[in-house]
């Protein structure tokens, strides 16, 4: 009976620590992958639009300038030259999980994308 808890405890165990790992893992991996991919010491794009399948309109700052890009599957075109600087959009913050538990997120995230009030989303 006790090799029985002591083997099941363990599993528990190996379980927890395979999932910490994957956890820190994944968390290296992002970072290097965002540095290679995303974020650059000279380069940032500002804002991004999707306009269709496989294509989108982008506001990338190079060099203290910015520019508009038509991005496609199979080139990137230089549309133009921004004379006035357009600021990035504030990032929208998500509720805490801790202080709402996931029905009242989810109202609350659906509250923030449709701009329905909150009784409209209770009769829902």
């Amino acid at each position: 009976m006790i090799k029985a808890i002591l083997h099941i405890l363990f599993a528990i165990v190996c379980v927890v620590i395979v999932l910490f790992m994957a956890y820190y893992l994944t968390r290296i991996y992002a970072k290097k992958m965002g540095t290679y991919f995303g974020t650059g010491k000279n380069i940032k794009v500002v804002d991004r639009i999707p306009i269709g399948k496989g294509s989108s309109i982008a506001v990338v700052e190079l060099q203290g300038e910015q520019y508009l890009l038509g991005i496609t599957e199979q080139n990137i075109t230089k549309i133009d030259k921004l004379e006035d600087k357009i600021e990035p959009a504030p990032v929208q913050e998500l509720p805490q999980i801790s202080d709402l538990n996931l029905k009242n997120a989810f109202k609350t995230l659906l509250h923030k994308e449709t701009g329905e009030n909150d009784e409209s989303i209770e009769k829902q």
